[in-house]
């Protein structure tokens, strides 16, 4: 006898005790009794209770086991925009949906080996290529969550759950071998000073200016982040290389701020005024001597460096 009729015939046979429980009304029945009586009533029930949910369960498993064709549960969705579309037509069109070339694409694979995911019973994973696609696709371009999980065949949810992880590891695991740049070294200076001056303009080290970024702010929060161009954002502010390589980044900072206020306070103005390389590598040009310098715009205030 299979346990699903067992526990079914076991069901029935309390029913039929609850069934023949005697109903008194009169008022000759006793206390005592009455109580006794009650007390047999509820543990039948809760027995008959306990063997109906077992039942269900072994019924559910028994129809679970049936579907050989789905082992995992996952939503079908398309796959054929990475699987497929990226990986047959070529470089030009992997550079203009990923901002980047393939070699590139590997390499940075190769350093974010932290975001590999291992397969569980339930589903398979992401695989890495197609995280660090999905992290760059939806930073490069201004689509939804929703549209991006339907063109790489996942849930909106993992768009945003990877993105997230993307730039948290990208900043851990990069930053310390592309922006060692603090504290300034005379080696370092030397470096990105020679790479302003092949353009023709000696002396200067980087360029520094402020980018507004677009956000929804809270809504108790919304006054600070309103920008005097009239809508919500957050500050970048960044210094960059001859080649446009960040240097420096100072990022979230309310949108109305200005970049001066901004540049400040962080540790950036701190890092020019000790330094004094700047001025033990300056070079006279027309007469004048000239220390190393960065530039920037009539936001920023003057200073000697």
């Amino acid at each position: 006898m299979s346990d699903q009729k067992r526990k079914l015939l076991e069901i029935l046979a309390f029913k039929k005790q609850l069934n023949a429980l005697p109903i008194f009304q009169n008022a000759s029945t006793s206390r005592k009794y009455l109580h006794l009586l009650q007390k047999r009533r509820s543990t039948i029930i809760k027995k008959m209770f306990l063997l109906r949910k077992q039942y269900f369960l072994l019924l559910s498993s028994a129809q679970y086991l049936s579907k050989q064709s789905r082992l995992y549960w996952r939503k079908e969705r398309s796959q054929t925009f990475w699987e497929v579309d990226c990986q047959v037509n070529g470089g030009v069109f992997f550079k203009s949906n990923f901002k980047m070339k393939i070699s590139t694409f590997l390499e940075l694979c190769g350093y974010l080996r932290v975001l590999e995911k291992e397969d569980t019973p339930l589903r398979k994973a992401i695989t890495l290529h197609k995280r660090v696609a999905i992290a760059l696709y939806a930073l490069g371009s201004s689509a939804e969550y929703r549209t991006i999980g339907n063109t790489f065949g996942v849930g909106k949810s993992a768009v945003c759950g990877i993105v997230k992880e993307f730039c948290i590891q990208t900043w851990k695991v990069l930053s310390p071998t592309f922006m060692p740049t603090f504290p300034l070294t005379r080696q370092k200076i030397a470096e990105l000073v020679q790479g302003f001056e092949i353009i023709g303009f000696p002396q200067c080290m980087g360029a520094i200016d402020g980018c507004h970024i677009e956000i929804h702010p809270p809504r108790q929060d919304a006054t600070d982040y309103h920008n005097y161009k009239g809508w919500y954002s957050t500050i970048l502010l960044a210094l960059v290389d001859a080649r446009y390589r960040f240097v420096y980044i100072n990022v979230g900072s309310p949108g109305r701020c200005n970049d001066s206020q901004i540049f400040e306070s962080p540790t950036l103005k701190a890092q020019l005024e000790q330094c004094s390389h700047l001025h033990e590598m300056s070079r006279t040009i027309l007469d004048v001597d000239v220390p190393v310098f960065i530039v920037g715009d009539s936001a920023f205030r003057f200073a000697k460096y």
